[in-house]
């Protein structure tokens, strides 16, 4: 679960409160901890989807996270380098039709650049907050709330996919 909590906060930015979780665990190389999660998420604003992850699949060395987002009025898939989106019908300044953005394209600069451009980000947030004594949108609440995930993700697995209320 280490590498997906990442994923399960930034899937309740975009879909807020999670309803219930329904979970799957197995552990084929390691008796210590889990290898591979399917997790079902619903969400209370009537959203669903899932999950996989895995740290030990083969001829895959780096993580991978690829986010599809399928809506009534098209698809939205979301990599590490590129964001697809198709529409049925226009939207603000998008067509209907395919509209690709590719890394490069998205990329933002910033003043320094150690270990790449997300801690510097984050670091320049914190200082941010720091100064304006304001608490930063990731605080512990939030990680509190991201750990409660994982938690009902456990017991769902535990109790072999059983849904677990949040």
């Amino acid at each position: 679960m280490g590498q997906a909590t990442h994923l399960i906060d930034l899937l309740s930015w975009y879909f807020g409160e999670v309803r219930y979780v329904s979970a799957q665990t197995r552990s084929w190389y390691s008796e210590e901890v889990e290898d591979f999660a399917h997790v079902f998420m619903e969400f209370k604003n009537g959203a669903n989807g899932w999950f996989d992850s895995s740290w030990s699949i083969r001829h895959h060395r780096l993580l991978e996270v690829t986010i599809q987002v399928h809506a009534e009025n098209g698809n939205l898939i979301v990599t590490d380098d590129v964001v697809k989106l198709y529409l049925d019908q226009p939207s603000g300044p998008y067509h209907a039709g395919w509209t690709q953005f590719l890394k490069p394209d998205l990329f933002e600069g910033v003043e320094i650049d150690i270990g790449g451009p997300q801690y510097t980000r984050q670091d320049r947030e914190f200082v941010r907050c720091a100064k304006e004594r304001i608490s930063p949108a990731s605080d512990v609440s939030n990680a509190y709330y991201v750990q409660k995930i994982v938690d009902a993700i456990y017991a769902s697995a535990e109790q072999n996919g059983a849904p677990v209320n949040l």
